[in-house]
């Protein structure tokens, strides 16, 4: 962990932070597949090390491009983005999976938010995204 360094497991107030947190989480749940942003790459191998140390199994990673603003900021509750509009969740599903790069056909365009996401699972295909950076852990 060279490269990273020394980073907190356990606060000062006795909290255990998110890097332990996360791993006996996803351990306990049986996790073995996280899909998440490119802005937590780093936390890959910090998480790595913490399950090697555990002896846990480690999950495959895979971290999806971020959606931002005009600025290149990352759009968040943090960053004050707007909200989604929940009335048009079918709509806002299948332009994530065109944003994604997994070509959904046009005629899942007007489906529900339950076909959409079936449609989703079925043919997610990792490989469509671009600069996408991937993890098999072994």
């Amino acid at each position: 962990m060279k490269e990273y360094g020394d980073f907190i497991l356990k606060r000062k107030d006795n909290i255990i932070a998110y890097q332990l947190a996360v791993v006996i989480d996803d351990a306990r749940h049986r996790i073995n597949h996280i899909i998440r942003g490119i802005d937590l790459l780093d936390e890959t191998p910090k998480q790595l090390y913490v399950q090697q140390c555990l002896n846990a199994p480690s999950p495959y990673y895979a971290h999806v491009p971020i959606l931002v603003d005009g600025q290149g900021f990352k759009l968040s509750k943090q960053s004050r983005a707007e909200a989604i509009n929940i009335h048009h969740a079918s709509q806002i599903l299948f332009d994530l999976l065109i944003l994604l790069k997994q070509s959904p056909p046009l005629e899942l365009q007007n489906s529900s938010k339950i076909d959409i996401l079936s449609w989703a699972i079925a043919n997610w295909d990792i490989t469509k995204l671009t600069g996408i950076h991937q993890q098999q852990l072994f």
